[in-house]
């Protein structure tokens, strides 16, 4: 046995060395014309498709002579080798340049002799990717790089941007763009600013110095949106996370979390009847909080509260409404960068841009091992696709395609960049995969052949400020709106009626990226670029969901039932009438009616009507209780300040302070004159009017009178 292997390892070190030589012949001519990253290179795919059309099922058994020629034990080939190996099989040279492009996409570096080889798996697993699917749909390149639009995100005031959320329902949509120190804008699908806050990032809302302006050492650094809540969710530099009400255009914060031991550096929901906010820090840990009851509220309400302040620790004390689990080793050795949650795994993928552990895949149970990778320069962005089950990864300057479950080999090493790249997006539906560098450079690669199909260079006039550099947040590239046929008939905002609102379910519809729209946005700096992608039979009849109204009445919680009065519409009733009370004595009735006090106050009239409801009022009242808010209708007396009492002895400080405080007494003194002034004359004709009743019964006795006489007059006389 051992003469045949080693009869065999002649013939192919022969046929090997005979390639070469035809190589050397060939080389200089066909290899060295051919660039990668020429942005044209997709017209020339095609021939390298064909050379893997070419490789049929008996070029395939002799190629695999080449990797096992010895105890049957793979060995991978270098360049020089695949190349020789190739032509040996095929039986000329007409497809040197295609496998030399070939190897270049699926090479790997060989972790003993530090030199790049190619392994037979990979080579079957690029044959099993057919190219027909580029072939069928590629008519045209994926995208129209003719049709790049920029927009300026006014309210962001030269600040940059960190996040871009889509808001959306089954009849509304919305973007909702977050800037570094706090600038708030709410969009339209047309990227038109429908209104613009400011987010108080400070863990005391309520201090009114504070709140008069902006604190420029705490800013943003991830936000999400928790569809099935109706809440956005915001992590800030101090250590807080802010929960903001968008059941609505008007934005209302609601709850604020401090006290964290470390800071939040990036967020991720995932919506359930259960959901799980995980939150990644600076110390490379993962928290995770899961809402028990989120349609309903997700924490503790209090009322009388604008906003509701928790510490972290005292969030154990609401398990009715919140969890909270958190990690006791790290995961990372570095802040975490970004987070992602795979729902059918119940695991979390990581990254960091440390070398050390700078992708985790791990169980939020620890039910198995986790899958750690460790990769030079770290991983600064990272996208997953479960239904490919492929990974990829922004490592430096170049990007790598990896099997999820296989940590120490990459399917593909996808090079070209020139600057690092800061994010990476799987298409799907197209079957590719995009990414962009810091110096604006955007590839698409398709992972067929792992070949570049299109660069397109992008020109953000961020330079156009003084001071201002190109600037890309966590992440880049996020999809164009939801384009859906509005509702023909909207319910009215006047009438409401309560049986049909607590009935229903508060945010049943469960959104989801539509990375098949029309355009893609991509975000640098203080701008968002729209370009089109080319889709086939993409109709151009339809527009993107209209935005939300700003004075839309949200779904209520059972809790929040309406009583029957408040179905009754008030302006069809201009007064209501209060019948006097029931009295069957009539001498007793007549009685009370004829000592009753003339009190001219309508309040005290039995007689009159009720006073009509104020219809504004009312309406203000029942919107304020439908957002959830009704605190805020209450309209409360003010507070005065406390009077000092009388003849109070007051230091000489007080008084310099207060100087109104000297004339009280003289205030109270002249109130109390003229309330006696004004008493008197009663006191003292009361005091005149005070008669013997016996003398006034002997006068009347002795007075003589005549029938035309008065007998008022003729008593007061002698009185």
């Amino acid at each position: 046995m051992a003469k045949e292997y080693q009869i065999l390892v002649n013939m192919i070190s022969n046929s090997i060395s005979k390639s070469l030589d035809v190589l050397d012949r060939s080389s200089s001519t066909t290899v060295g014309n051919y660039s990668l990253n020429d942005p044209s290179e997709g017209t020339e795919l095609n021939k390298q498709t064909k050379f893997i059309n070419t490789l049929d099922v008996a070029h395939l058994k002799d190629l695999k002579m080449y990797f096992f020629y010895y105890d049957d034990k793979e060995h991978p080939l270098n360049k020089d080798e695949f190349l020789a190996a190739i032509c040996s099989v095929i039986g000329n040279n007409l497809y040197v340049k295609e496998a030399d492009d070939f190897f270049e996409q699926v090479c790997v570096e060989d972790f003993n002799t530090k030199e790049d080889v190619i392994h037979w798996k990979q080579l079957l697993n690029e044959i099993r990717y057919s190219t027909y699917f580029f072939r069928d749909v590629w008519d045209a390149l994926p995208f129209d790089q003719n049709s790049i639009t920029m927009h300026l995100m006014s309210h962001c005031k030269h600040e940059s941007i960190v996040k871009v959320i889509s808001i959306e329902t089954e009849e509304f949509f919305c973007y909702t763009v977050f800037s570094r120190l706090g600038q708030v804008g709410i969009y339209d699908g047309h990227l038109n600013l429908l209104r613009e806050y400011v987010i108080q990032l400070s863990q005391c809302p309520d201090d009114l110095v504070r709140a008069t302006r902006r604190r420029r050492n705490i800013w943003i650094n991830d936000a999400i949106y928790l569809p099935d809540a109706q809440f956005i969710t915001i992590a800030a530099s101090d250590g807080s996370i802010h929960f903001v009400d968008t059941v609505c255009l008007v934005h209302v914060p609601t709850f604020c979390i401090t006290g964290l031991k470390t800071t939040p550096t990036c967020l991720e929901y995932c919506p359930g009847s259960s959901s799980l906010l995980f939150i990644g820090d600076d110390n490379g840990s993962i928290a995770r909080m899961e809402f028990l009851q989120p349609k309903r509220s997700l924490f503790k309400r209090d009322p009388t509260n604008k906003v509701d302040t928790y510490l972290w620790k005292d969030l154990e004390y609401q398990q009715q409404w919140v969890k909270i689990y958190t990690c006791g080793i790290p995961i990372h050795p570095d802040s975490i960068k970004h987070i992602i949650y795979c729902q059918s795994d119940e695991a979390t993928i990581s990254c960091c841009q440390d070398h050390k552990q700078s992708l985790v895949i791990k169980h939020i149970r620890d039910e198995w091992n986790p899958y750690v990778f460790h990769i030079r320069h770290g991983v600064r962005c990272f996208h997953y696709n479960a239904t490919l089950k492929l990974l990829v990864t922004g490592c430096s300057h170049k990007v790598y395609i990896w099997n999820p479950v296989v940590t120490k080999m990459y399917l593909a090493k996808l090079e070209g960049h020139k600057n690092s790249v800061v994010d990476v997006r799987i298409f799907e539906h197209f079957n590719l995969v995009i990414s962009i560098s810091k110096d604006e450079v955007l590839k698409v690669w398709s992972l067929n052949t792992y070949a570049c199909l299109q660069t397109i260079q992008f020109d953000f006039p961020v330079y156009n400020v003084l001071g201002k550099s190109v600037e890309f947040s966590i992440r880049t590239f996020y999809p164009g709106p939801i384009i859906k046929q509005p509702p023909e008939e909207q319910a009215s905002l006047k009438s409401i009626d309560a049986s049909n609102i607590t009935s229903a379910q508060t945010s049943v519809y469960m959104p989801k990226e539509n990375w098949e729209s029309e355009v893609l946005i991509i975000v640098c700096s203080n701008y968002l670029s729209t370009i089109k992608q080319n889709l086939k039979d993409y109709s151009q009849n339809h527009s993107p969901l209209p935005p939300p109204i700003e004075d839309k009445k949200p779904a209520l919680p059972s809790e929040w039932s309406f009583s029957e009065t408040d179905q009754i519409i008030i302006d069809e009733i201009d007064s209501t009438f209060i019948e006097p009370p029931k009295i069957d004595n009539s001498k007793i009735k007549n009685l009370l009616i004829n000592s009753r006090p003339p009190l001219d106050h309508e309040a005290f009239n039995l007689d009159t009507h009720k006073k009509p409801i104020h219809t504004k009022m009312k309406k203000h009242v029942d919107e304020m209780v439908k957002n959830g808010t009704p605190y805020l209708a209450m309209h409360l007396c003010p507070v005065y300040k406390l009077e000092l009492s009388k003849n109070l002895v007051l230091s000489d400080a007080t008084k310099s302070r207060f100087p109104f405080l000297d004339k009280m007494d003289d205030i109270f003194c002249d109130g109390i004159a003229y309330d006696e002034k004004v008493k008197s004359p009663t006191k003292e004709q009361n005091k005149k009017k005070q008669i013997n009743i016996k003398h006034l019964m002997e006068i009347i006795s002795t007075i003589k009178l005549d029938e035309d006489d008065d007998i008022e007059k003729t008593i007061n006389e002698f009185i």
